[in-house]
């Protein structure tokens, strides 16, 4: 399993590779870490984003095994039977070298075969869920679309808003380091802007950003940028003409007494077009493999202002507000 934010650390197409844990995660990942008897933290804090520091998340009953280059993350959230204070590359190959060493073999076949079959499932349910006709767009069928276009050896950037941690799991990373994302600092307009970068570090690299409409508006100035450098990213503006994590909030605890959440802007696409990029516009699902296929062969920056719908809103902290009087 991989920490949040964290699933470039094995290849997706790794058989044993169960993806993401926590609420950012999927299910298959999460449930590991809930029944697992000891948990081997390899560079990890078991921080927010995949614990939200609580035993929801995480078996209460596990011995902890932490490694962490940063001394004082040692034991911080959650108490550990050992800790060490390394590098987790050398640790991790120590390990494996010990092991190779043991002639007590456990027979975990039967456990492992289990779990395969449960992640195998899971994949395959998810890729079987129907939203080709399904209008507005929703994020799970444009996610699913995504996987089936997006190049392998791509770059991904996550924005910060809850349409963009959605995908935080929902994509596929092959070659790490190939996932960036601010998860919970919000950084709202890092993802197009840290996609640059990206490929200036990387020419080679597909780099795709997703944006929510927001997020876009607050760094979009840097179009220009990325035409007069001939930095070519696409943007992806997943495009539900609100301010998303904050609605979905107001929705869910507030009794759905919208305040500033609903935001309108300008086509982005026509803008690409005005600074010199080129845009596109989707308005159906079945128009996004059309426009990200286009997108790709234009050798120019680009960006694709997608229709998701205004009510397909999530929220990763259902219990924010429980001490809330009612």
């Amino acid at each position: 399993m991989t920490s949040a934010g964290h699933g470039d650390a094995i290849p997706f197409n790794h058989k044993l590779n169960a993806g993401q844990m926590g609420p950012r995660g999927n299910p298959i990942a999460s449930k590991l870490v809930k029944e697992a008897d000891v948990i081997i933290a390899l560079g990890t804090r078991l921080g927010f984003n995949s614990t939200f520091y609580s035993y929801d998340n995480i078996n209460k009953k596990a011995k902890i095994i932490q490694v962490e280059l940063e001394k004082k993350m040692l034991g911080r959230y959650f108490p550990i039977s050992v800790g060490i204070h390394a590098d987790a590359v050398t640790v991790t190959n120590q390990i494996y070298n010990e092991i190779k060493k043991q002639r007590n073999i456990l027979d975990v076949k039967n456990w492992t075969n289990k779990y395969l079959k449960e992640r195998i499932k899971f994949l395959n349910d998810r890729d079987k869920v129907n939203l080709l006709k399904k209008f507005p767009i929703q994020p799970q069928g444009l996610f699913k679309q995504l996987r089936s276009v997006i190049p392998k050896n791509s770059a991904i950037t996550l924005d910060a808003g809850t349409l963009c941690l959605q995908a935080t799991d929902a994509l596929e990373y092959y070659n790490p380091p190939s996932l960036f994302t601010p998860l919970d600092f919000g950084l709202v307009g890092f993802s197009f802007a840290c996609g640059l970068g990206v490929k200036i570090a990387k020419p080679k690299k597909t780099v795709v950003s997703l944006m929510g409409d927001g997020g876009f508006g607050m760094t979009i100035s840097e179009l220009s940028t990325a035409v007069d450098y001939g930095i070519n990213t696409i943007t992806i503006v997943m495009n539900n003409k609100s301010w998303g994590a904050e609605k979905a909030y107001q929705k869910d605890f507030f009794g759905k007494r919208y305040l500033g959440t609903d935001i309108s802007s300008p086509q982005f696409d026509k803008v690409a077009e005005l600074y010199g990029a080129k845009g596109f516009k989707v308005n159906k699902i079945s128009e996004v493999n059309e426009a990200i296929k286009a997108a790709l062969k234009c050798n120019k920056p680009s960006v694709i202002d997608v229709d998701v719908d205004p009510k397909a809103l999530y929220s990763f902290r259902r219990d924010s507000f429980k001490h809330k009087i009612k």
